[in-house]
């Protein structure tokens, strides 16, 4: 039986939010978002690709038909308000049955559709079946990286105004992107460089800027082209910072934050002794155990190269928690294949060796 354990609003955001070539919506057992509500609350409005959980004559939940809970990589159930596991409600009774043949953690949202609806209007919706196209298609909004104050984007999705709108972005930091546009140009705006041979570091100028934000309420954006490296990079600085965390556990945060970020190596050194700064300690030394490892995919592909691809985006080994996270899986839409089905590689081999390793064998018999 697998843990009920609970979820926040931003985790179930963040996860409506995965996007690759894609939307990973479109991906049929990336997760299983389950609306233990009566029908007519349901029918009036509920989150995007929710599944109504049915019931029977004696209101036990029933196993979702046409669902295989046990290849699901999320489960994340929710009702009208419920706000612990202490007092059982239906979103905690509905988990429980969903825990008897999952092999995840099953996720109960904490303050339930109320709580989300509030804080993320813009999902809300009246429609029940989609199509692989739709899913595919489906808004992929900026990830949240602190609850209601920082963001971080592509500069694809920062040219949206309707989801800058909908998230009431007021700043934006563009992270090596000088002539980057943006929604609005009278937008506050900070450009930096973060270059692996710069010698100065822009993180407290990064962090001064969001900090004199959020301060008078106002949410900031990090963007850059592809949002997944150097803004990714500047995130974690700004987590560094606000939360006091080692870079370990900033650089944890941001990826449970957005999946398939890439952390670059080259920007160890700046980081740790960043890390040093704002923490007061030794940092962790390049190398070191505990350190993120870089992902050695290329992920700033060309839109060409993207389109005929699977990435197999691989992240740092993390401990194990009952946060929402996800196994590295391939990311172009439900008609792709996830890791589980996809053949193991045996590793790299070069002809050259194999073909003087024969040689050499030959040479001993001979």
């Amino acid at each position: 039986m697998a843990v009920v354990a609970l979820c926040e609003s931003r985790d179930l955001f963040n996860l409506l939010s995965q996007r690759g070539a894609v939307s990973r919506l479109a991906e049929i057992n990336y997760l299983c978002l389950i609306d233990a509500r009566e029908r007519q609350d349901y029918d009036t409005s509920h989150v995007i690709t929710a599944r109504l959980a049915k019931t029977n004559q004696n209101g036990a939940f029933l196993p979702l038909e046409s669902v295989e809970i046990d290849t699901m990589q999320n489960i994340v159930i929710y009702d009208g308000n419920t706000d612990g596991l202490d007092v059982p409600g239906r979103a905690h009774q509905c988990a429980k049955m969903a825990s008897t043949s999952s092999l995840c953690v099953v996720h109960v949202l904490r303050g339930g559709f109320e709580r989300f609806s509030a804080l993320y209007p813009f999902l809300r919706t009246e429609k029940i079946l989609y199509t692989i196209k739709e899913l595919e298609d489906v808004r992929s909004y900026p990830v949240e990286i602190i609850p209601q104050k920082v963001y971080m984007s592509s500069e694809e999705q920062s040219l949206s105004r309707s989801m800058m709108d909908d998230l009431k972005i007021k700043a934006v930091v563009c992270v090596s992107a000088p002539d980057m546009p943006v929604w609005n140009k009278s937008v506050h705006r900070l450009d930096v460089e973060i270059e692996a041979d710069k010698e100065e570091s822009c993180f407290e100028e990064i962090c001064t800027f969001i900090d004199s934000h959020s301060s008078s309420g106002s949410r900031v954006l990090v963007v850059s082209l592809h949002g997944l490296r150097r803004s990714s990079i500047a995130a974690t600085a700004y987590v560094m910072h606000h939360h006091k965390y080692s870079l370990q556990e900033a650089w944890t945060h941001v990826q449970r934050c957005k999946h398939n970020v890439v952390f670059d190596k080259r920007f160890t050194d700046r980081l740790s002794d960043w890390e040093k700064r704002v923490r007061g300690e030794t940092p962790l030394r390049p190398g070191g155990p505990g350190l993120p490892q870089e992902n050695h995919i290329d992920t700033e592909l060309s839109a060409d190269t993207r389109s005929t691809q699977t990435l197999q985006l691989r992240a740092p080994q993390l401990k194990q928690s009952l946060s929402l996270s996800l196994p590295e899986t391939g990311i172009t839409g439900a008609r792709h294949r996830t890791r589980r089905q996809q053949p193991r590689a045996r590793g790299h081999f070069n002809l050259r060796d194999v073909t003087n390793t024969r040689s050499s064998g030959h040479k001993k018999s001979s």
